[in-house]
């Protein structure tokens, strides 16, 4: 799972789409902006575990934070993911989880993607040595809470880079 760790600052215009240069994640949580700009810290990685790959990106800022998480059996590129789904073993492959989910936290209260049936989507469009691109979508659930929409979510972050 990839965690996008951020701050939280509500309001304002959705003007925010020419801020691109700079790192950020923003989005719109229940029609709310929130933006997570490079004081939060963004960060984005890609990762291997045996037979599984990953893509995670993280912002965090006082008492908020959210996250991606991609998952698939080949390296992570530039393309879209959804939902998360297990794919069974084969005689030629391991099993592996595929697909991308979401996750937010604002102080105690933690909302997260369903891991299957989820409408969660996330597009990579871009992966550079330096850095990571793209949108993102979904709904995100917490017990006992309203359900929070994400829309128009968009993610810039520097790469994190892993030893080995």
């Amino acid at each position: 799972m990839v965690a996008i760790t951020s701050c939280n600052m509500s309001g304002g215009d959705d003007d925010d789409d020419d801020k691109i240069g700079a790192y950020m994640v923003s989005f719109k949580s229940n029609g709310v902006l929130q933006e997570f700009t490079s004081d939060h810290f963004p960060q984005g990685s890609l990762y291997e575990i045996g037979a599984q790959y990953g893509a995670g990106i993280s912002a965090v800022r006082s008492a908020s934070s959210f996250s991606i998480q991609v998952l698939d059996n080949k390296s992570i590129t530039a393309k879209s993911y959804s939902g998360v789904v297990k794919i069974e073993a084969t005689a030629e492959s391991p099993a592996y989880l595929e697909g991308a989910s979401l996750g937010y936290g604002e102080g105690q209260t933690s909302y997260l993607s369903a891991s299957l049936d989820s409408d969660v989507k996330v597009a990579i469009s871009e992966i550079t040595a330096v850095s990571m691109r793209g949108t993102f979508s979904g709904t995100l659930k917490s017990s006992g809470e309203q359900d929070l929409v994400v829309t128009d979510g968009k993610f810039y972050v520097p790469r994190a880079q892993a030893g080995g």
